[in-house]
């Protein structure tokens, strides 16, 4: 490098002298430093004032590296920097390469995978919330530990709660559906005393034959667990023939009564005559009276819901009798019972079950909504019985379609 010198002469008549280094890159663009292209090839990566980019690098020489994009102060940054990699979210301090995956719905990690991790059963839904690629969001699974548990998968009868709704098996039973019995009685029906099934007429369930002083029931059984009788719908065909001579007597009954061992198998057969094959069993009934016991019932046929312990008659309506009265005219005739269940508060801000009972014949509702006194839900079994006395008739059954509410439908 080589000194050149010059002079400069004053009004006055003083010589300055000045002198400069040659060779020495000069900056052309005013910023003072000595950028590429300004001669002699030296570069300088910082402008005084100039903007910070996310690069590694002090771009406004104020002797601090990417300041601003750390804005969640994390030490990671919104840009590689040698080998720190990048942050993925810096607006949350938990978010960043080295932070532990959590199910959250986001990448915790900065991988690119969202709760990797966090479905173990590998079914497509995760311990938490997680986001869809249309924007939506799938519920959480309830067990991640089963490939058959998550929220809408099929429920199943296995003590479960599959679809991950908060109840396990609450599958609505439809325990039958129009049965008659053909081409064979389904293996859960048990007919005791008096009672066959197909035997008479194939396609129904006789309760009892044309003979005084009998007792007939079918049981839907259940092996090993009892429903619950809260809540039910049952429709099915029923037809009374009676005895030409005597007129017959004594009726039938849909009816539901207590099981305290569910091992035990059907209740049994109760009272024939007005027992109707109910009365000592337990429970309640709803019962197709043919025959006037005494001067406190009404003119036959008549419907009672009644007590399987004492036999007695809680409520009574007569049946249109017609000329021919219809209900005994030996013709099929459809018959229905509903029973629904709701709390009614107390004074005391208590909730009491209350439990009302609706039966249809034909159509016609004859009993409507009436309130069992005292009535408290129970589990057993359920089915048909029939009784005759000093006259006799004979009761059949078929077309049974008998329904309750969710959680019944695994009591089989």
């Amino acid at each position: 490098m080589t000194r050149s010198s010059f002079f400069w002469v004053t009004a006055t008549g003083f010589a300055i002298a000045f002198g400069c280094a040659t060779g020495t890159p000069l900056a052309t663009d005013g910023d003072r430093n000595v950028d590429a292209g300004e001669g002699g090839g030296a570069v300088s990566q910082c402008t005084p004032n100039g903007p910070e980019i996310c690069d590694g690098v002090d771009n406004d020489c104020n002797g601090v590296i990417d300041e601003g994009f750390d804005q969640d102060k994390d030490t990671y940054f919104q840009c590689q920097r040698a080998a720190l990699l990048a942050d993925c979210n810096d607006k949350d301090p938990n978010v960043h390469p080295s932070a532990t995956e959590t199910c959250n719905g986001i990448d915790d990690n900065c991988d690119g995978k969202v709760d990797e991790g966090f479905d173990n059963d590998n079914d497509g839904f995760f311990q938490c919330p997680h986001p869809e690629s249309d924007g939506g969001t799938l519920p959480k699974d309830c067990d991640d530990n089963d490939v058959n548990t998550y929220p809408g998968a099929l429920e199943t009868c296995d003590k479960k709660d599959n679809d991950c709704n908060g109840k396990a098996d609450d599958i609505p039973a439809q325990v039958t559906l129009n049965d008659n019995f053909q081409p064979a009685a389904d293996p859960h029906w048990v007919p005791l005393g008096a009672a066959n099934i197909n035997q008479t007429i194939a396609g129904s369930a006789r309760l009892t034959p044309n003979t005084n002083g009998q007792a007939g029931a079918i049981w839907w059984n259940t092996s090993k667990e009892n429903f619950t009788f809260d809540h039910f719908r049952m429709d099915c065909t029923i037809r009374i023939v009676r005895n030409p001579v005597n007129q017959g007597a004594d009726g039938m009954a849909f009816v539901w009564v207590p099981e305290t061992n569910a091992d035990a198998g059907a209740p049994g057969v109760g009272l024939a005559g007005g027992g109707f094959g109910l009365q000592g069993l337990g429970g309640y009934g709803v019962a197709l009276d043919s025959y006037m016991n005494d001067g406190t019932e009404p003119t036959p046929p008549f419907t009672a819901v009644v007590s399987g312990t004492t036999g007695m008659h809680l409520i009574r309506n007569t049946t249109p009798l017609g000329a021919t009265a219809p209900l005994l005219d030996g013709n099929l005739h459809a018959f229905s019972v509903t029973l629904v269940t709701s709390n009614i508060a107390l004074g005391d801000g208590g909730l009491q079950p209350q439990s009302a009972v609706t039966v249809t014949i034909d159509g016609t509702v004859f009993i409507n909504q009436f309130v069992i006194p005292g009535y408290v839900p129970y589990q057993g079994k359920w089915g048909f019985t029939a009784g005759t006395g000093g006259f006799s008739e004979e009761h059949y059954v078929t077309n049974v379609s008998m329904r309750f509410p969710d959680g019944q439908g695994c009591v089989q």
